[in-house]
């Protein structure tokens, strides 16, 4: 959808002429690492915080590590 290889047309979804051109990768693993690689640096950079501290965590925790890096 986000490449435009189905649009809403109405109450249904069409395929357009990009969906023969998209590439899709094998995996959710390698879906995941393709969109985590469009982001911007920033972005990937609190993905890569965030994935050292943990499955969950407080925005707090997040926030002062990311200030410590930057200052």
């Amino acid at each position: 959808m986000d490449r435009g290889a189905i649009v809403q047309e109405g109450d249904r979804w069409v395929a357009t002429e990009r969906v023969a051109t998209i590439e899709i990768p094998d995996t959710i693993h390698g879906l995941l690492l393709a969109r985590i690689d469009k982001l911007p640096r920033d972005s990937k950079r609190t993905l890569r915080v965030a994935s050292v501290i943990g499955r969950q965590f407080g925005v707090t925790i997040l926030e002062r590590l990311l200030d410590t890096k930057t200052s």
